[in-house]
């Protein structure tokens, strides 16, 4: 159990962070918060399997196989005691969908992640409730193109606007539009193209099965 001291911006993530001061040691933590919590709620981290007939609340963290189905989940973990992995940006959830029970006993959760993929992970893993935090952070805009550059992001040319040399949608007089579907620099489909052969989707599959 632990009560949330602080909410601060974290420069390298979307999502907030929370100083968390726990009451059974007196250690102070960061943690990813959801959008719910602020200065002076309470947080659980339960590790072990138990009721949550009255224990169920945003923020607290659980074992999958104690959450129940359709309830928004983040900071999932992918293997035991490695930390939260999944869906960590701001404003984003998952869905638990199924849970499935394997010959050998084993017990797999179904989770429909905020891209509508759907991956299957040991039901004893952790996970948080709720959504993260900062869920308006989608509407902030940029002040200026600078902005873009200091993650990476490096300006974009039409292919329209090039030579035919140069892209497949380039040349013509004026502003022609290519008269094709569009492709990339390489001729490629771009738009309602599944690029995830089906040999290596059940390969990513069967990898979760492993734990």
């Amino acid at each position: 159990m632990g009560i949330v001291q602080k909410v601060i911006n974290d420069p390298n993530r979307t999502g907030k962070l929370g100083l968390v001061l726990y009451r059974c040691c007196g250690l102070f933590s960061y943690i990813l918060i959801s959008d719910t919590l602020k200065i002076g709620d309470l947080i659980l981290s339960v590790k072990n399997s138990i009721s949550l007939n009255n224990n169920f609340s945003v923020g607290f963290t659980f074992l999958l196989k104690d959450i129940p189905l359709s309830v928004p989940i983040f900071n999932i973990e992918l293997s035991k005691s490695n930390g939260g992995k999944l869906i960590k940006s701001a404003g984003n959830f998952g869905i638990i969908i199924r849970k499935i029970v394997l010959n050998n006993k084993k017990e797999l959760v179904g989770i429909k992640l905020p891209s509508d993929k759907i991956i299957y992970v040991s039901s004893n893993l952790l996970a948080t409730v709720g959504k993260v935090s900062n869920i308006k952070h989608h509407l902030k805009k940029k002040r200026k193109a600078g902005q873009n550059r200091w993650v990476g992001i490096r300006p974009s040319v039409r292919g329209v606007a090039m030579n035919p040399i140069d892209h497949p949608h380039g040349g013509g007089e004026g502003k022609s539009s290519g008269g094709r579907s569009s492709v990339s620099p390489w001729g490629k489909l771009t738009k309602g193209y599944k690029t995830l052969s089906l040999k290596k989707k059940n390969k990513i599959f069967k990898s979760h099965l492993k734990f």
